[in-house]
């Protein structure tokens, strides 16, 4: 290559013109990268949009919570309005019912001391004789009379027969820790106690004492 040559310099040149002719498709290789950078992250965009769905939900049930918070506020408020205002009803009603009893009482006391004077005048200062005489054997005929009147009283055979269960029926037996014992029925001591067959028996063998019986004689003589 000789340089000051005319040809040599359109050779230069022509290959100069090379990065003009290039720049388009360099651009165009950038924009598919870029495109491929988009279409490579696509988890990066799920996620994102999983955030701001979280967010909404979030923000949405806060606003219901509150909402809730807030009707719940106003129906307490409207109860206990409410209640003051009966409260108040009942605290006049009951002012006036008391405004009206007094009126009432007065008229009462003046009766009963009226009807106490009349009382006190119509009693006589000396008793009349029928109340002087002894009504003491008038009232002892009188309940004489009655007893013959009613006569005996009818006895049922249900109830005699209770009460001579109830006679007969000793004593409760008394329990000590895992011990019964029976108690036996108060007795009469002026009166010899009930014989029994093992105790006439028993008594008979004492007296017996193993001996034979002696045979009693026929007459009054005895033979030698």
């Amino acid at each position: 290559m000789v340089f000051g040559d005319d040809d040599d310099e359109e050779e230069v040149k022509a290959p100069a013109e090379a990065p003009s002719t290039a720049s388009p498709a360099g651009k165009k290789v950038e924009v598919e990268e870029e495109e491929d950078s988009d279409d490579e992250a696509p988890e990066a965009v799920s996620t994102v949009k999983a955030a701001e769905d979280i967010k909404k939900s979030t923000q949405a049930a806060q606003k219901a919570v509150q909402e809730q918070a807030a009707a719940q506020k106003r129906k307490r408020q409207q109860l206990a309005e409410l209640l003051k205002k009966q409260a108040e009803e009942r605290k006049k009603a009951e002012e006036s019912t008391q405004h009206q009893q007094p009126s009432a009482k007065p008229t009462e006391p003046s009766a009963s001391r009226a009807r106490n004077r009349a009382d006190r005048s119509n009693i006589p200062a000396v008793l009349p004789a029928e109340f002087l005489t002894d009504s003491s054997s008038e009232d002892d005929e009188e309940d004489a009379d009655a007893a013959r009147a009613s006569g005996p009283k009818r006895r049922k055979v249900s109830g005699v027969e209770k009460r001579l269960t109830r006679l007969d029926a000793g004593p409760k037996d008394e329990v000590v820790k895992s011990t019964v014992y029976r108690v036996e029925k108060k007795m009469d001591q002026r009166l010899a106690p009930k014989v029994k067959k093992h105790s006439k028996a028993s008594k008979e063998v004492l007296l017996k004492r193993n001996r034979p019986a002696v045979t009693s004689g026929s007459g009054f003589l005895k033979r030698k």
